[in-house]
């Protein structure tokens, strides 16, 4: 698979726990990271939102995350990508921030 990379906005320190480092990606994003349609690796999960459970795809393990700010950049972290149907924005995870 080709490496792509794409720079974008997230949001930090959300509330969004998982046990592991995870992102959070809309569907356009995953499609132009090449996550969607969903790999061979995929499952579905059921994640609990303010609107009600919700069943997305989890890839594995699939995206390189560094954290850029005016003053400094973070080590380059490897998460699993949360493929949302329903959210516009990137979330990163408690566990990255």
């Amino acid at each position: 698979m080709k490496e792509r990379e794409v720079i974008t906005t997230a949001l930090v320190n959300t509330g969004f726990e998982t046990e592991k480092p995870q992102v959070l990606v809309p569907l356009n994003l995953a499609r132009a990271l090449s996550l969607w349609p969903p790999p061979n690796n995929a499952y579905l999960i059921e994640l609990g939102t303010a609107g009600g459970p919700i069943r997305e795809y989890v890839v594995p393990s699939s995206v390189q995350i560094t954290v850029v700010t005016d003053d400094r950049e973070t080590r380059d972290v490897v998460c699993d990508a949360v493929i949302s149907h329903i959210e516009e924005e990137v979330i990163i995870n408690d566990k990255l921030s």
